[in-house]
């Protein structure tokens, strides 16, 4: 293996920490609909899906535009901050920018979401590309993969996927796209492991060992 040309990194978990944020606007929409709000880990359970999708899985009987609306009243508000960066997200942007290696984003938020996301991190210009909910079917489906390579006239042994999700690296192995599972986020070091990345890190910033390492590797073959 090679350097690739191309990481396309999901968002959510795996390059900020917005996963207490997004419980937030979970529980705020089931509570100001007047419905008790499933648990944490049915909730972190839909994280990665569309909205509608995540809260149709959740309750069947409520009406998925509704709460996603109520979700969204709070996701937008203007006195929400952005959610963090991952420790060592920044400096992994950075090191892959100095090594011509572009960055991509492939998201199940809306794009409407992960546009003001970025905006407020004043991040526009370290990505090349982005796919979200809006533009492809959902995760584990392919199609945000395909859409990126195709886009950027690369092939899948060009690129490499870094998620916190299982539904990730689903993605990535459907679409024959190498990649790498991250602790932190949605998914436990086991539910990772089980999708046989290449490798399962404890943070995003151990990506530019991992690719050194995985470098090294092949050259000395």
């Amino acid at each position: 293996m090679r350097y690739p040309k191309l990481v396309i990194f999901d968002w959510d978990g795996t390059l900020v920490n917005s996963i207490e944020s997004i419980l937030t606007g979970f529980r705020l929409a089931y509570h100001r609909h007047g419905h008790p709000c499933p648990p944490n880990d049915a909730l972190r359970a839909t994280i990665g899906l569309p909205l509608a999708a995540a809260f149709e899985s959740l309750s069947p009987g409520l009406p998925s535009a509704t709460m996603v609306t109520l979700y969204r009243e709070y996701w937008f508000d203007p006195s929400r901050p952005a959610s963090p960066w991952v420790a060592g997200a920044l400096d992994t942007l950075d090191w892959l920018a100095s090594r011509d290696i572009r960055s991509a984003i492939a998201t199940g938020k809306s794009r409407r979401g992960v546009e003001h996301e970025l905006e407020l991190l004043k991040a526009h210009s370290r990505f090349v590309t982005l796919r979200s909910a809006d533009d492809a079917a959902a995760k584990p489906h392919p199609e945000m993969i395909q859409q990126i390579l195709e886009e950027l006239q690369m092939s899948p042994s060009e690129a490499v996927v870094v998620g916190d999700s299982p539904l990730d690296l689903q993605m990535a192995r459907a679409a024959g796209v190498p990649a790498c599972g991250v602790l932190g986020g949605v998914g436990s070091a086991r539910a990772l492991h089980q999708e046989t990345p290449l490798a399962v890190l404890e943070t995003v910033a151990g990506l530019p060992s991992e690719l050194r390492g995985l470098w090294r590797d092949t050259i000395q073959k």
